[in-house]
């Protein structure tokens, strides 16, 4: 790799650092509490909603799913930290030795940053969905409701929204897998061609 692409990559790992960050500490825990106000609401006025039972399933797995963004963030965030923090911890540069030792550790506390945070990932995006299902069901009119046709465009719309977002985490996941495809296949090409030149 490249200095060019390594610089690269360093600034796109931070700043997913940044927004992994802001997900697992603000967006999760409030969409997480709104999901507990919403099940008192429809536990409270189960005659006002067309499918409740439904809607309370998925309000609930939604904010299970929220609280458990946040925890894998937090079970994440001591893994990722950078050589000039260890440096900071030491009191000053380290040694060659000390240096060798933590480049190694460190390479090893990034990657299981990673995997746990791909967990807070998907139980965020699962969340999301989750709570906007929930959500469309309690927009639902109850037969004999008010407002019929404003409740069911409410609803078509957060249908709507919620597969866009699926749409989104599909494609993203897609084009990951893609690019992790093609690392891969370049690098045994590379492999091969050392295998064949040495």
């Amino acid at each position: 790799m490249s200095e060019q692409q390594e610089a690269r990559s360093a600034l796109l790992a931070a700043r997913y650092a940044r927004a992994n960050d802001a997900v697992t500490t603000i967006a999760a825990p409030l969409l997480a509490s709104g999901g507990v106000a919403l099940i008192g609401v429809v536990s409270a006025d189960e005659d006002k909603f067309r499918w409740p039972g439904p809607a309370l399933l998925l309000v609930t797995l939604a904010t299970i799913l929220l609280v458990s963004c946040v925890q894998w963030g937090f079970r994440a965030r001591p893994y990722l930290y950078s050589m000039a923090d260890v440096e900071q911890q030491h009191g000053g540069a380290l040694t060659v030795e000390q240096h060798e030792r933590y480049v190694h550790q460190h390479a090893l506390d990034i990657a299981r940053w990673q995997r746990t945070t791909a967990l807070a990932d998907a139980s965020y995006t699962a969340g999301l969905i989750a709570l906007g299902l929930g959500v469309a069901l309690v927009l639902a009119p109850p037969t004999g409701g008010t407002h019929v046709g404003w409740r069911w465009t409410a609803f078509a719309a957060v249908l709507l929204a919620v597969a866009m977002e699926a749409a989104w985490t599909l494609l993203e996941r897609g084009d990951l897998a893609l690019r992790a495809w093609q690392r891969r296949r370049r690098l045994r090409q590379a492999r091969a061609a050392n295998t064949s030149n040495g």
